[in-house]
Parts: structure tokens; C-alpha cells; sequence
């Protein structure tokens, strides 16, 4: 978004970077009040992202399905 501010948080153990128990932690104290107007504009334009992804069929998953034994053995 516009306007928006984008802070970048390294992840690790040596210097300059935050450990990852503390990321948490780290991220609530970057955290900044935004208004109602901007909450509403990042809420519809993260609906829009989800809205991309294809829906999940139903049914049995494929991956998980078990094998018909009478046909494996001809």
C-alpha cells in the first residue's frame, strides 16, 4: 500500500540479527497504530490475495487414496 511503512526483521544468531524466540516479541514493539481508513484498504486488498487461490476439490484426496490390491495383481 501507499504510504504504508515496510520494516525488515533479520532472523538468526550472529549480530544484527534477532533471535527466533524473540521475533515475537520484536515485531509487537514495531508495531504501529494505523488508522481505520488503512486498516479497511489492507483488509479488501489482502480479501483480494486470497481470492486468486484456486478452491480445494472435494472428495477423496488422491495423495491419500489406497491402492486397489485386485488390480495390482492383474
Amino acid at each position: 500500500l501507499p504510504g504504508v511503512e515496510i520494516k525488515q526483521v533479520f532472523v538468526g544468531d550472529h549480530e544484527g540479527q534477532e533471535p527466533l524466540k524473540r521475533l515475537g516479541k520484536h515485531v509487537k514493539g514495531l508495531k504501529k497504530v494505523l488508522t481505520r481508513r488503512e486498516r479497511t484498504a489492507i483488509a479488501s486488498r489482502l480479501q483480494a490475495i486470497a481470492g486468486s487461490r484456486l478452491p480445494v476439490p472435494k472428495g477423496i484426496d488422491p495423495a491419500r487414496a489406497r491402492p486397489n490390491r485386485k488390480a495390482m495383481r492383474g
